[in-house]
């Protein structure tokens, strides 16, 4: 279970990214490389009137500070899972181990 729960929350980590790159590549302007101005132009103005920036900033916000949340958690995650893996029950019999000295041979 907490492996799909890994998976699942390192693929909403990856579209987050993406749809952070979105957000900013629209709000720049086509001349800078952004794409906000071959989208329509001022199509995101009509559709969000004259906020358009202000919602665009605060969708940024908002994805940023969910993709760093979200990856401290996946972190948090992982080192939990790797204690746990680290911490089973070992047995460390001699009959599953052999010395040094009783492999080598004399002579």
């Amino acid at each position: 279970m907490a492996s799909f729960l890994i998976a699942l929350f390192s693929v909403v980590l990856a579209l987050i990214g993406i749809f952070t790159v979105v957000l900013v590549l629209l709000q720049q302007p086509g001349e800078n490389g952004g794409f906000g101005t071959s989208l329509g132009g001022s199509a995101l103005e009509s559709a969000f009137g004259g906020d358009a920036g202000n919602i665009l900033t605060k969708a940024t916000i908002v994805c940023v500070a969910s993709f760093f949340i979200i990856s401290t958690l996946l972190s948090l995650a992982h080192i939990h899972r790797a204690r746990k893996f680290s911490h089973e029950d070992v047995s460390f019999s001699p009959a599953h181990h052999s010395t040094v000295s009783g492999n080598v041979k004399a002579g």
